[in-house]
């Protein structure tokens, strides 16, 4: 029932940088209706994470659409 905007933790901290691949990271955060994906200090790996949503949702109609959802749902507030 929580209705906020979710973020996930830094993507930079060792534990998942290390040990999960950026598209996967997209991939889970945004089927765990994640909102904003946190990288704060990288610029290439913000880059990447752009690069691997924009991927993930032309490549996976439901990813798409639960972006799509996602957006609608802040914006209409």
């Amino acid at each position: 029932g929580f209705d906020g905007v979710v973020f996930s933790d830094d993507l930079e901290m060792k534990a998942i940088a290390e040990r999960v691949a950026v598209e996967t990271q997209v991939e889970r955060a945004t089927r765990a209706t994640v909102d904003v994906l946190l990288a704060c200090r990288d610029p290439a790996l913000q880059h990447a994470l752009f690069l691997a949503l924009v991927h993930a949702q032309e490549e996976d109609s439901e990813l798409e659409r639960l972006s799509i959802d996602a957006v609608r749902s802040r914006v209409a507030r």
